[in-house]
């Protein structure tokens, strides 16, 4: 299934974009209330955390609840500090094996099982798989974006 082949691109996409970083580089904000390289990193991790919750429970669950994730609110009250980014990248990489393990043995059925998303109603388990590969792209350019004003610019690659 593409999705599954996507989904696990996005492993080392995320190792990617982390290349050559330092303390000094993550912490940088570009401006006032704009998000510092380490806050997107742990934004995005966090995020791949929920939706792998997310699918986990739709796969296991008939028809369970899916509660919305508060990205401010995790930006502003957690520690999203630089210094935690090696244990973010191996747990975003952990977290997307053992999603990969447990997405690979489904069938093809499996996938228009349902979940209901406190904020956006059904969500199918396709829909959150292909929400998660979307949403590692979208938040992948404003890191290389913000790379590129710091002056780390890295080839740029997608799923």
């Amino acid at each position: 299934m593409k999705e599954i082949e996507d989904y696990k691109k996005g492993i080392s996409i995320f190792s990617h974009l982390a290349k050559d970083l330092d303390l000094v580089d993550l912490s940088k904000k570009p401006g006032p209330g704009e998000w510092s390289l380490i806050e997107v990193f742990l934004h995005i991790l966090d995020s791949d955390l929920s939706f792998a919750d997310r699918m986990k429970r739709v796969i296991s669950e008939d028809r369970p609840t899916l509660i919305k994730l508060d990205e401010k609110l995790y930006q502003q009250r957690l520690n999203y500090h630089p210094k935690t980014l090696a244990t973010a990248i191996k747990l975003f990489e952990s977290n997307r094996e053992m999603t990969l393990f447990h997405l690979e043995i489904l069938k093809p059925d499996d996938f228009s099982r349902v979940g209901i998303h406190s904020i956006k109603g059904e969500q199918t388990l396709l829909e959150i798989l292909k929400f998660s590969i979307w949403h590692l792209n979208h938040h992948g350019k404003f890191l290389y974006g913000k790379r590129k004003n710091l002056g780390k610019e890295i080839e740029e690659k997608y799923i």
